[in-house]
C-alpha cells in the first residue's frame, strides 16, 4: 500500500518541483553568477548541482526506515584548493556518516513526505536538463537549465576546555540562514579556501574565539537546501579545541551564545527540551 501512496506523490512532487525551477530561473541564474567554492564531486566526475541529493546520487535510493538516520560514506577533504569528493563507502575506518533531513526528522510521514520531495526535485533537475539539452541540439539556445553547484560549508563545534563545554550559537533573527535557531559556529568554503580554514575563520568571525587548526578532526557531514535561494550545501562538522581568543558575539550573524556540558548534551541526545545551561546575550 505504501507503494500506492508513493507513486501519486512521486509524480506530483516532480511536476511541482519542475514548476519551481522554471518559476526561479532568476535566482538560479543569480546564484550560478556568484559561485563560490570548488563545490561537490561524486564518482565519474559528476559535479552535484541544487536539486540533486547525494543519496541517489550514490545509488541510495530506498525510502529511509525507521531507525536510519545516516548512510556510510567516503569523503575526501582537498588538501589543496578543489572539489569536496563524496564517494560509496568502502567499510573501513576512513568512512564517514552523512545525514540528510528525510533521515533525521522523526515521524513515518513527515519523512516520508520529505522523502518524495527529494525524489521529486531530483527528478524534475534531470527533465530540466534533458529538455534544455534537446532544446540546444535543435539550435534552440536556453540558460533554463541553470543550476547553481552544491557549495561547501565549515561547521565547527568548539572546545572549552576551562568550561568543560562546547559552544553553540543562536542565529541573528534576521539577514541570514537558520534565522533565531541555535546551531554550532559555520559558514561558507570561500574562492580557493580550504574547509578547515573556513571553519576557523568562521568561529573567529561569529565568537571571536580562536580554534586551533591541528586540533580540527573531521567527524560527519550533512546534506542542506535551501529552496528559497536555490542553493544546496554540504557541511562539513568538525570537532575543534578553543585555544584563545576573548568571546565577542558578531551581532549582524549571532544573537546568543551557550554553553554546553555533557550532563546538557546527554539530555539533548535523550530527547529532553528542558533544563538551563550558561550563556551570553547581546543587548
Amino acid at each position: 500500500w505504501r507503494m500506492a501512496v508513493r507513486l501519486p506523490l512521486s509524480l506530483t512532487s516532480a511536476c511541482a518541483a519542475f514548476l519551481l525551477l522554471l518559476c526561479k530561473k532568476a535566482t538560479r541564474t543569480t546564484r550560478m553568477k556568484s559561485r563560490r567554492g570548488n563545490g561537490v564531486m561524486v564518482k565519474g566526475g559528476h559535479a552535484v548541482a541544487y536539486s540533486e541529493t547525494l543519496a541517489f546520487l550514490l545509488g541510495h535510493c530506498t525510502p529511509p526506515t525507521a531507525h536510519e538516520k545516516s548512510m556510510p560514506v567516503r569523503i575526501e577533504i582537498p588538501k589543496s584548493p578543489g572539489p569536496v569528493l563524496v564517494l560509496p563507502a568502502k567499510g573501513d575506518e576512513e568512512d564517514t556518516k552523512l545525514g540528510i533531513a528525510q533521515w533525521t526528522n522523526e515521524g513515518w510521514l513527515r519523512r516520508e513526505l520529505l522523502y518524495e520531495v527529494c525524489v521529486g526535485l531530483h527528478t524534475a533537475g534531470l527533465a530540466l536538463r534533458t529538455v534544455c539539452a534537446l532544446l540546444q541540439r535543435c539550435g534552440i539556445a536556453s540558460s533554463s537549465a541553470a543550476l547553481p553547484p552544491m557549495r561547501v560549508a565549515s561547521v565547527v563545534l568548539p572546545y572549552i576546555a576551562e568550561r568543560d563545554s562546547l559552544l553553540i550559537t543562536r542565529r541573528a533573527a534576521t539577514g541570514g540562514s537558520f534565522n533565531s535557531m541555535w546551531v554550532f559556529p559555520g559558514g561558507n568554503v570561500d574562492g580557493r579556501e580550504l574547509p578547515e580554514d573556513a571553519a576557523i575563520r568562521e568561529v573567529e568571525e561569529e565568537t571571536g574565539l580562536l580554534v586551533k587548526k591541528e586540533s580540527l578532526s573531521f567527524i560527519g557531514a550533512y546534506q542542506a537546501r535551501n529552496d528559497s535561494t536555490c542553493l544546496t550545501y554540504l557541511m562539513l562538522i568538525f570537532a575543534g579545541d578553543v585555544a584563545g581568543g576573548k568571546l565577542q558575539l558578531q551581532p549582524k550573524e549571532v544573537a546568543q551564545a551557550a554553553f554546553l556540558t555533557g550532563e546538557a548534551i546527554d539530555g539533548l541526545l535523550a530527547g529532553s527540551c528542558s533544563g538551563q545551561v550558561e550563556g551570553v546575550a547581546l543587548g
